[in-house]
């Protein structure tokens, strides 16, 4: 058998027929492709395929189209990298403040209980830090009454500064969430401009076709109809000549004319092909002109992306420098605040006292030195900070300076660009037009020589009278012999102008390409007002939390040099109120820190999606490479000894002409859901086939993996006319049951005969029957392998028919508890059924034990099967095999003493 295709044998034809094919049917298989297109690149689904017929469209090799695919592949793998490295990033600024945040809760004494019953409460919400006594709940401790202190000024900045900073927050995602949709609205543009520009390169070239044609026809018509006047002056001065010589003169007259006419249209039409020339480099000109304003202006706008990518590098690090001096003031304030609590250091305080010094004495004591040493520094750092917050906002407002220059310089290259795509437009119409005058030009020019020609010839003919009549036909059978190949042109032309005409007249129509451009454009110019409302409005609430956050730690600051002066208790309790607010602000900058990670682990997953789909693009790219490697030649002395042919089906008219030695082969999933339905009209003829040809059938390649799918019905096969039908007899399950029984009538030789009415053609089954059977007893059945060896069976019978046009028929026994020696069920009623195809129909019985084994299911102990057809009346002997189809061991004497009844049929 010829067949090297297997792993095809789910590729669908026309019908959706699994096959495979032979080298005979290259020539089907190119019209095959014609009409189906040519593979041109892969999806997930598999090949994509193109029916476009024109011949400048690539065709790449299979090769080819798996580096592509490889290619893509490595494109999106490095943007996963990138991805996964900027979620990395994320994760590690999360990481961070998630651990400043753990040093903030201990160093405030809370439990990590309660920061995470705040954010239960929050739900994802931002903290208000001015609300901490509810959301951070402490344990109540005695205090000190500080009400006091409590000023309007202090209360107010914080309420202003938790307000400011809740609504900058806000801008912020808004301002993110508008970016999100420009730049998607952008990228639709794009692509909407590349579809219109594609479509009018389309039409531009099918006008310019028709344009050139149209004036090739006009110019040869007017060359024939010039030619053939020619002939007929020609004819009329020859007869003229033989009544008086003197007519040569008007021959003469004549050329002289048609040259003179013919050279002034030349003139002309080179001076307009000139003109043209010139209007063409002229353009040419201005559109390189527009291009160098184009590239200049984009250089200029990335010098001032470079310029903002700068002045925010150097805010974040002055930033960076604020926030650790910030921490390292905190540090110093906390050991300030340890000093003052300390018992040297008050009892230093009171001998000054009692001395009468100034408490700022450099030499009270040596705490109080260290006291005012640490004063001296926080005093240094604050004025540090101070300055850095100047320099913060003088910086900012130099980025959005430049942020403002690179928006407009960004504006303006876009319009440039759009000045210059429009020049090279024009340049490019230009040149095409000054092509085709160049073109006329050249033709007129021919023209006018071959006039000049004939001109020449008409005045050397008058001056030698002796000759002038014999010159005069020799003019004529010339320019008769013109006019005719003038007119196979004016044809050749006039033809191809009528082919491109019916082109030109239906032309696509880019209307809706138009609109849907217009509307691309509408919708990101809406997206970027919105994102520069959006961002103005976030600049605005930026600047008023930082002028909000200003007044607060002024405010702050005057509250803490008010508490400073309390008692230890009030101290402690400012303090652990000051930790408090630090930890809630922590957690909001922990929070978003945390999402933006989240969204960032998106990208990655989206990514990693795309990297997914492309490795299995690839997997069909390679799967389709081999497949096209695999195609060869059949060597002459194999083919001496093929005897079947598996052939690709393609219509049953072809398939019925061919000879008996060519076989079908399809995809058993194919034959079962898709093609064959009950009795239609594939599945006659599919019958009406195989009566004179061999067909067979298997299970597609791409299920092989799932072993539940590894067997198919074969009764349907069967009933269909199939031969050969492939089965996997390593595993257990009631398919091979039936095959097993199939072949019982012949002794299992692995041969059986189809019935009559498979055979022939005009023949009807007559092999109907209805069987009763009864399963009176059993003996020697063994223990299910599920079972330790010895133990106590617990065995049921089930009784099943399977037939290829009725739903299977199934009848099960009572259980007999403990007894695999000699059971009895001694069936009264019996299991009734009817069949319409006996030959066709298989019985089987299958002995399992139920449920007791060590897994907790229902054991097989053995089964049997036969067909039908096969069944004498009376009491027989069912002998059982194992799961293996052996009677070998413990199956070696197992069997089944049943009775078998016949209703009706023949």
């Amino acid at each position: 058998v010829n067949d090297d295709y297997d792993d095809e044998n789910d590729d669908f034809g026309r019908l959706g027929l699994a096959n495979v094919q032979s080298r005979a049917e290259e020539d089907d298989a190119e019209v095959e492709e014609t009409k189906h297109g040519i593979v041109i690149g892969f999806d997930a689904a598999g090949p994509v395929r193109s029916t476009d017929p024109d011949p400048t469209l690539t065709r790449h090799t299979a090769s080819e189209l798996l580096w592509i695919a490889k290619n893509e592949l490595e494109k999106r793998k490095m943007n996963a990298a990138e991805a996964e490295l900027r979620a990395n990033e994320a994760a590690d600024k999360a990481a961070r403040l998630e651990h400043e945040l753990d040093t903030l809760i201990t160093r405030a004494g809370l439990r990590k209980e309660n920061v995470l019953e705040m954010a239960k409460k929050l739900n994802g919400q931002s903290a208000n830090p001015d609300d901490y006594e509810r959301l951070l709940e402490r344990e109540a401790d005695e205090g000190v009454e500080v009400q006091e202190f409590f000023a309007g000024a202090v209360e107010g900045a914080r309420d202003q500064f938790a307000e400011a900073d809740a609504i900058a927050i806000a801008a912020s995602g808004e301002a993110t969430a508008a970016l999100q949709k420009l730049n998607a609205a952008t990228k639709k543009l794009r692509e909407a401009e590349r579809v219109v520009e594609e479509a009018r390169g389309r039409n531009r070239k099918i006008i310019n076709q028709y344009q050139r044609a149209a004036s090739r026809a006009h110019t040869m018509r007017e060359d024939y109809n010039q030619m053939q006047e020619r002939v007929v002056k020609l004819k009329e001065l020859l007869l003229q000549m033989d009544k008086s010589a003197s007519s040569a003169q008007n021959v003469v007259s004549t050329a002289v004319t048609e040259a003179n006419i013919s050279e002034k249209r030349a003139v002309e039409t080179e001076a307009r092909a000139q003109r043209a020339a010139k209007a063409s480099a002229a353009d040419r000109v201005v559109a390189d002109d527009e291009t160098h304003r184009e590239e200049i202006l984009e250089k200029e706008a990335s010098v001032f992306h470079e310029k903002l990518r700068a002045s925010a590098e150097k805010i974040d690090a002055m930033q960076q420098e604020m926030e650790r001096s910030t921490e390292e003031l905190n540090k110093i304030q906390d050991q300030i605040k340890l000093i003052e609590n300390s018992s040297q250091y008050l009892s230093e305080r009171e001998e000054a006292s009692g001395e009468e010094k100034k408490i700022s004495s450099p030499s009270s004591g040596k705490a109080m030195a260290k006291h005012a040493k640490k004063v001296q520094e926080r005093n240094v750092i604050g004025e540090n900070i101070k300055q850095l917050s100047v320099d913060i906002t003088r910086a900012e407002a130099v980025r959005v300076g430049i942020h403002q220059e690179f928006e407009g310089k960004a504006i303006a290259w876009k319009e440039q660009a759009n000045i210059a795509a429009k020049a090279r437009k024009q340049a490019d119409r230009s040149s095409h037009l000054a092509e085709d005058l160049a073109s006329h030009a050249e033709e007129e020019r021919e023209a006018a020589n071959l006039r000049r020609i004939a001109r020449e010839r008409a005045q050397s003919s008058v001056s030698s009278s002796g000759e002038n009549r014999e010159s005069l036909k020799a003019q004529l059978k010339t320019a008769e012999k013109q006019a005719q190949e003038a007119k196979l042109k004016a044809d050749e032309a006039r033809l191809e102008e009528k082919h491109l005409s019916h082109y030109n007249d239906n032309l696509e129509n880019n209307d809706h390409l138009e609109e849907n451009l217009q509307h691309r454009k509408e919708d990101r110019d809406e997206a970027l007002r919105v994102y520069e409302g959006y961002k103005v409005t976030q600049e605005a609430t930026d600047a008023k939390a930082s002028e909000a956050r200003r007044l607060f730690d002024t405010s702050e600051s005057v509250y803490k040099d008010a508490m400073r002066n309390a008692s230890k208790e009030k101290v402690f309790q400012n303090t652990q109120k000051h930790n408090d607010r630090k930890v809630i602000i922590k957690f909001n900058q922990s929070s978003l820190a945390c999402n933006k990670a989240e969204h960032e682990l998106e990208k990655v997953r989206y990514a990693q999606s795309l990297v997914d789909e492309q490795e299995l693009i690839v997997q069909r790219a390679k799967e389709h490479m081999d497949k096209t490697e695999r195609v060869a030649e059949i060597p002459t002395s194999l083919a001496k000894m093929t005897f079947l042919n598996t052939t690709k089906f393609r219509a049953w008219p072809k398939s019925f002409a061919q000879a008996n030695t060519n076989a079908h082969s399809f995809a058993q999933d194919v034959l079962e859901k898709k093609i064959f339905h009950k009795e239609s009209s594939d599945a006659k003829k599919l019958k009406e086939f195989t009566m004179e040809h061999m067909c067979r059938t298997f299970p597609p390649w791409r299920t092989t993996n799932n072993r539940s799918d590894l067997n198919y019905d074969p009764m349907y096969q069967w009933a269909l006319g199939c031969q050969l039908v492939a089965m996997n007899s390593s595993t257990f399950d009631k398919h091979v049951l039936q095959a097993d029984g199939r072949f019982r009538s012949n002794g299992s030789s692995g041969y059986v005969l189809k019935p009559s009415f498979l055979r022939h053609l005009n023949l009807l089954n007559e092999d109907k029957a209805t069987w009763n059977i009864k399963v009176l007893c059993g003996a020697y059945l063994p223990s299910p392998k599920t079972k330790k060896l010895g133990a106590r069976v617990n065995p049921y019978v089930k009784v099943s028919v399977y037939g290829p046009t009725k739903e299977e028929q199934h009848f099960t026994t009572e259980v007999v508890n403990s007894n695999g020696i000699n059971p009895v069920w001694d069936d009264k009623t019996g299991f009734e059924f009817s069949c319409d195809v006996q030959a066709m129909s298989i019985l089987a019985f299958s002995v399992w034990d139920k449920g007791r084994s060590d897994n907790g299911r229902d054991g097989l102990i053995g089964a049997a099967a036969m067909p039908v057809s096969c069944i004498r009346e009376g009491y027989r002997s069912v002998v059982l095999f194992d799961e293996y189809h052996s009677r070998v061991g413990a199956h070696a004497f197992s069997s089944l003493l049943v009775q078998a009844t016949k209703r009706d049929g023949r």
